[in-house]
């Protein structure tokens, strides 16, 4: 016959329901439950089945909502949940033994992994988008808890056993001040990468020191998410539990009581330093302190760097200094436990009173409880063979004994940081977007930092219209302060990723590859020699500007291009020299200002052809060239005071009509004919075989040798006034 507790009110201490079997479907052997502040509670709960009833579904139990509750000196204890393992353990002909394991539906959460990324988003909505299970922050939940507002309502103590009725899950968030889960610039980029929901939601709280609890109401259970566990009292009117030591009769199963409490101090560090680096603020350090009371505080600091809050513009990392520095002084007062109190919550707070008066009354928080409770032992199973309970009382009929982590109520718990961060080894491949452009997508698309936004492959977050990303830096070649090297990777082009630390929310482009769709701009393996700087006009053009190096032997070539535009600006020295040939080719016009000299020397032919030559020289032309050119029609004006030709022989070579003026005189030479004309009414002219002089004043010839005039034919001397001759001797007809 079945060992089993004497029944109280007509039902057991322990009592299971499922969705499927309701109240009356198994019986409760006894019961391992682990639960702690920060973390999902286990419970292990071993149940019999009449074997008339025949042998459970284990599939319809699995993953399905059920109920445990525990009765204490006062009331009903319910906690909901759903069963994540269920395994049959063995068989008789009277019984069928089982093992479930009873979780809060958060457990669900331990099962999916996604790779997200989640952009100026508040810390609240991330945490609503992670335990209502919505693929994006406005995306729809999916068999998620359901947000609760205000607090949760206890449990009836004394709830019907008629029918069962499921719960579920439900969350809510009650911090002191919003103001830093609220706050978009603290987290602007989180990402979760190859991370489940849970341990994703679990880093974000530790880092942030919020602590999250259970609280079992009729019909749900709630995950309270606070950064101050301990203002719930454990139940109403059951906040006062007495401490009886074994002297005291704190023994006896009968009497529920604090059995034993163990207090001790650990040595932790007493000084926090957290800092943090910003390339926005490179020359102010980001770093705050926080620091224990006590001259020993200083010999034991602590440095945690990077802090992740440099997203706080006014005071940046006290925030995580003080959390870490309230999580060391939890650890070095936390105070151990025994008792066989049966109401005792994690996050919950009671008053201990110690009939005594050995103890002061205190106020204590439940950090942690595990319990062991046996309801029954039944007929041909073999269950003390498995380890089970603090000792061997935890295995007999109706034994309840718990230990427990306490810690006073004036001292803030603050979850430990267990969860590691997704650490990401070599780099990742992106896609350059512009996902948050209005209208048409541009080709360029950067802050005025120069950073853009990318697509990581692995985001499986789609949002029309949100960015894709934060702003991530680029890795130049050269960076100084207002000088060295800027290529802003374009929209759709292909770039690999590297993270700082190893940390996937801190990402920087460290490179830029082509693929099928931004193919490279030459053919290989045909021009393999082919180095080249290449861009490409933007927006919509066809055109590029290019510095290109060909390297094959034989035909190596330096190649500019210019798609419209190229300025030098040389302030000292330019020299160019060629061994070969120099062309140049202007469309257009050309403008040369020398401010000194200018010297050209050509060891050859000079040859210039103008349609005209304007020279505005103020100084002097010197040509020093053995021949100096200027073919086709071309005019050759020099406007200066001064021009000086020199050379043993000057030549100037026209086919057509030459001409000279200097003021109001000319000199004229075309074919057969030459005329000089001073402007004031003299002129000479030698036309075909006549020499015609001519003036408006007297013509003069003088000479001091012979001066002799010639004529084949005759002489004609004619005046309309006297004809003079002078000399020694005057002959006529010799």
């Amino acid at each position: 016959m079945d060992e089993r507790l004497e029944l109280r009110h007509g039902r057991s201490d322990l009592e299971l329901g499922t969705t499927s079997y309701g109240w009356a479907g198994f019986d409760v052997v006894r019961v391992h439950a682990r639960e702690r502040l920060s973390e999902p509670y286990e419970i292990d709960v071993t149940l019999m089945r009449k074997a008339e009833l025949g042998p459970a579904n284990l599939d319809e139990l699995l993953d399905t909502p059920a109920t445990l509750r525990v009765l204490s000196e006062s009331r009903w204890r319910s906690v909901h949940g759903i069963l994540s393992e269920v395994e049959e353990i063995d068989r008789t002909r009277e019984a069928i033994l089982y093992r479930v394991r009873l979780v809060p539906p958060l457990w669900r959460s331990k099962h999916r992994v996604r790779c997200r990324t989640f952009v100026d988003n508040t810390l609240e909505e991330i945490i609503t988008t992670v335990l209502e299970n919505r693929a994006t922050v406005k995306g729809y939940a999916q068999q998620g808890l359901r947000r609760r507002a205000g607090n949760a309502q206890q449990a009836p103590a004394s709830p019907s056993f008629d029918e069962f009725d499921a719960p579920n899950g439900g969350y809510r968030i009650a911090v002191t001040d919003p103001a830093r889960t609220r706050d978009r610039a603290l987290r602007g980029y989180v990402v979760q990468y190859n991370e489940t929901d849970f341990d994703f939601l679990s880093r974000l709280l530790e880092e942030e020191g919020l602590t999250y609890y259970f609280e079992h109401e009729e019909r749900q259970v709630v995950m309270t998410i606070t950064d101050r566990p301990g203002f719930v009292p454990l139940f109403e009117g059951s906040h006062v539990i007495p401490f009886r030591g074994v002297a005291q009769g704190g023994g006896s199963r009968s009497k529920e009581a604090i059995q034993q409490l163990r207090r001790a101090r650990r040595l932790r560090s007493a000084s926090v330093t957290v800092a943090d680096w910003d390339e926005r603020r490179p020359q102010q350090p980001l770093e705050a302190v926080a620091r224990a009371r006590g001259a020993w505080a200083s010999q034991l600091e602590q440095l945690a760097f990077p802090g992740r809050d440099e997203g706080n513009k006014s005071t940046p990392d006290q925030h995580p200094a003080s959390v870490r520095l309230q999580r060391l002084d939890a650890e070095r007062s936390m105070v151990d436990g025994r008792s066989t109190v049966r109401l005792l919550e994690p996050g919950s707070r009671f008053t201990m009173k110690d009939a005594t008066g050995l103890r002061e009354d205190e106020e204590l928080i439940v950090v942690s409880v595990e319990t062991f409770a046996t309801q029954m032992l039944p007929d041909g199973f073999r269950l003390e063979d498995e380890p089970f309970g603090f000792s061997a009382g935890s295995q007999e009929i109706g034994g309840y004994e718990n230990r427990l982590e306490l810690l006073p109520a004036e001292i803030v718990f603050r979850p430990a940081m267990k969860t590691a961060r997704p650490n990401v080894d070599g780099v990742h491949a992106a896609v350059v977007t512009a996902d948050e452009a209005q209208g048409e997508t541009p080709e360029i698309h950067c802050n005025e930092e120069g950073y853009v936004r990318l697509r990581f492959p692995w985001d499986q977050r789609r949002e029309a219209g949100e960015p894709s990303s934060t702003w991530v830096r680029t890795s130049q070649g050269w960076a100084g302060a207002g000088f060295g090297m800027m290529y802003i990777p374009r929209v759709g082009q292909e770039v690999l990723v590297a993270y700082y630390q190893g940390d996937v929310e801190r990402p920087v482009i460290v490179g830029r590859v082509y693929n099928a769709i931004q193919p490279i701009p030459y053919e290989l393996p045909e021009r393999k020699t082919v180095s080249t700087i290449k861009s490409h006009s933007s927006p919509g053009g066809d055109g590029f500007n290019e510095f290109r190096f060909e390297d094959k032997k034989g035909k190596e070539e330096i190649f500019l291009h210019a798609e419209r535009n190229l300025n030098e600006v040389v302030k000292a020295s330019h020299s160019e020299s060629v061994g070969g040939d120099q062309s140049y080719g202007i469309g257009g016009n050309q403008t040369r200002r020398v401010g000194g000299n200018r010297e050209v020397h050509v060891t050859g032919v000079h040859v210039m052809s103008h349609q005209s030559l304007l020279s505005n020289a103020r100084d002097t032309h010197d040509f020093s060239s053995p021949q100096t050119r200027f073919d086709q029609e071309a005019l050759f004006q020099v406007h200066s005071p001064h021009k000086t030709f020199k050379g043993l022989i000057t030549t100037f070579d026209e086919a057509g009509m030459f001409k000279v003026t200097a003021g109001s005189a000319t000199l004229t030479m075309g074919a057969g004919y030459i005329m000089m004309d001073n402007g004031a009414g003299s002129k000479i002219e030698l036309v075909g075989g006549k020499i015609l002089v001519s003036g408006d004043g007297s013509i003069e010839q003088t000479t001091k040798g012979v001066h002799s005039i010639t004529g084949t034919a005759a002489v004609d001397i004619r005046s309309d006034g006297q004809v003079k001759e002078h000399g020694s001797e005057i002959r006529m007809n010799d």
